[in-house]
C-alpha cells in the first residue's frame, strides 16, 4: 500500500509502502513557493443537502434570522466576508450575538444557544466564569497597556513551563497565527534550510491552510513558504518528508480540527517512525 506526498502547487510521487516491506523514498518534484489559490476547505452551508429538506431548512433558518441578515449586510460593507475570523463564517449568513453567559449565546434575533464549541476550546470555562472575571478587573487595575516588561508576563510564563515539561520558554503573542508564523521562521532561520513540512488537511492559522493531498493549490492566502504536503498519521509519508534533506522545519496536530477530528498515531504524533 503505497503512500504519496505533494509539495504545494503540484508534483507528486510514491514515498513507500505504509506496512510490511519498504520501498526507498523518493523526493518530491515540481516544488513551488507561490502563494495558493484556492480554499482549503468549503465554506459550511445550512440547507446544503439537494432536494425540499435542504430547501426548507434554509429558508427556515433565513425567515427566523432577519436582524442577523441585516448585521451581515451591514458586516459585509466595512470587513471582507462581513467577519475578521472566516471560520466563523457559515452560508447563508452567520447568527450575530449580542450577548453571552455562562454555556449560553444569545443572538440579534433573542435566540438563544447552548455553546458547545466553547470558542474552540479557548472559552472552555465558559462566559462568565467569576475567577476569570475578577483577575481581569485586578489586572486592569495594574493598568492596561504599559508598553513596557512586567511582572505578570514572568509568572504566566513560568507556570506554562512548570506545567509542560517538553516547554523551557515561551515567547507570547496574539494569536495561533502569529505564533506558528515565528515557529516556522525560527526553524529556517535556526537550520538555513526552505522546506516546511504540514499535512493533508491540516489548519495552523488564517494563511496556513491545507486541503487535499492531491490538491493543486491550498488556502488563497498562505504565506509564501515551500511547504511539503504529507499525508496525515502515514509512517511512509512521514518517512518521505523527513528524506527531504532541506526540510527546515514540520509542523504537526495531535488531533487535526479542520481535517474532520483525525487523531494522530504515536509514531507521526513524536515525529519519528519505527524502524
Amino acid at each position: 500500500m503505497s503512500s504519496r506526498l505533494r509539495a504545494a502547487g503540484g508534483g507528486e510521487c510514491t514515498v513507500g509502502t505504509l506496512r510490511g516491506g519498504r520501498e526507498p523514498a523518493a523526493s518530491v518534484g515540481r516544488e513551488t513557493q507561490r502563494g495558493n489559490h484556492d480554499r482549503a476547505d468549503p465554506i459550511p452551508t445550512i440547507g446544503r443537502r439537494s432536494g425540499r429538506r435542504g430547501t426548507a431548512a434554509r429558508a427556515s433558518y433565513v425567515a427566523q434570522h432577519r436582524g442577523s441578515a441585516t448585521a451581515n449586510d451591514r458586516a459585509r460593507v466595512v470587513m471582507p466576508g462581513g467577519n475578521t475570523r472566516s471560520v466563523l463564517h457559515f452560508d447563508p449568513f452567520p447568527f450575530r450575538v449580542t450577548s453571552a453567559a455562562d454555556a449560553t449565546l444569545i443572538d440579534v434575533d433573542g435566540h438563544s444557544y447552548v455553546d458547545f464549541c466553547g470558542n474552540y476550546t479557548a472559552g472552555l470555562p465558559g462566559h462568565s466564569p467569576g475567577l476569570v472575571r475578577d483577575a481581569i478587573i485586578e489586572a486592569l487595575d495594574q493598568g492596561w497597556a504599559v508598553g513596557a516588561t512586567h511582572n505578570r508576563e514572568i509568572e504566566l510564563a513560568e507556570l506554562v513551563c512548570e506545567r509542560f515539561a517538553s516547554i523551557e520558554q515561551v515567547r507570547f503573542t496574539n494569536s495561533g497565527t502569529e505564533a506558528n508564523l515565528m515557529a516556522i521562521g525560527t526553524a529556517l532561520h535556526h537550520t538555513g534550510r526552505t522546506g516546511v513540512g504540514v499535512f493533508d488537511h491540516a489548519y495552523h492559522g488564517g494563511v496556513l491552510g491545507f486541503g487535499d493531498l492531491d490538491a493543486e493549490h491550498h488556502h488563497p492566502l498562505n504565506v509564501p513558504h515551500r511547504f511539503i504536503v504529507a499525508p496525515f498519521d502515514d509512517e511512509a509519508g512521514l518517512d518521505g518528508l523527513f528524506s527531504d534533506t532541506d526540510l527546515g522545519g514540520v509542523v504537526i496536530e495531535a488531533v487535526q480540527g479542520s481535517g474532520g477530528c483525525r487523531r494522530a498515531g504515536p509514531s507521526s504524533a513524536s515525529g519519528s517512525s519505527p524502524t
